[in-house]
């Protein structure tokens, strides 16, 4: 099972993320942008999220830390804004995420970017650049399976409306549309 540490200071959309990451069957621990370092080191994920504006400090920043020790490591930057990945090449982002996000994005994004890690690991170990035994493997995307009858399209499960931020726990948690504010909540494809 691959990992993902995901680095954000606002709870509500860690917690987006992590169930979207959890429903599609990643190993997911948070961190914060304090203890970051030491839990990469500890959790050694195979990506990690970090979230552009926190506190004391930027994503980009911790990643290219984060890049400094480990080059292997898949570095997603995550935010609201408009922002491009071209922009921010130079730290090690491998991709952007902007917010807010649904299950379904997430693991198309999740796919293309581990595939396109796998490419570039191929070509290294074709070059003799890595060996063999280096530490991080190829890694596979997730697919989304979740599909509900009861919809056309496939069901969001999400602890917490992402619009209205009302608590979907319990009976709420299959509905295609938020009970509260009336959203739709799951995926048009």
């Amino acid at each position: 099972m691959e990992k993902v540490l995901i680095v954000n200071d606002c709870k509500f959309e860690r917690v987006i993320i992590k169930d979207c990451l959890v429903d599609i069957g990643y190993d997911v621990e948070i961190a914060s942008e304090f203890d970051a370092i030491i839990k990469v080191k500890k959790f050694k994920p195979d990506i990690l999220i970090a979230n552009l504006i926190m506190k004391n400090t930027t994503g980009d920043e911790l990643i290219k830390k984060i890049k400094s020790e480990n080059s292997q490591i898949i570095c997603l930057l995550s935010s609201c804004d408009l922002i491009r990945r071209e922009d921010y090449l130079e730290n090690g982002i491998d991709e952007v995420i902007h917010t807010p996000i649904n299950r379904t994005e997430l693991s198309r994004i999740f796919n293309t970017v581990i595939e396109r890690h796998n490419v570039r690991k191929s070509r290294m170990k074709n070059q003799g650049i890595i060996t063999e035994n280096s530490n991080s493997g190829s890694i596979r995307g997730k697919q989304d399976n979740g599909s509900d009858p009861k919809c056309s399209t496939s069901s969001v499960k999400f602890s917490f409306c992402p619009f209205c931020g009302q608590n979907l726990n319990g009976t709420y948690s299959d509905f295609c549309f938020c009970p509260y504010c009336g959203k739709q909540l799951s995926n048009s494809q």
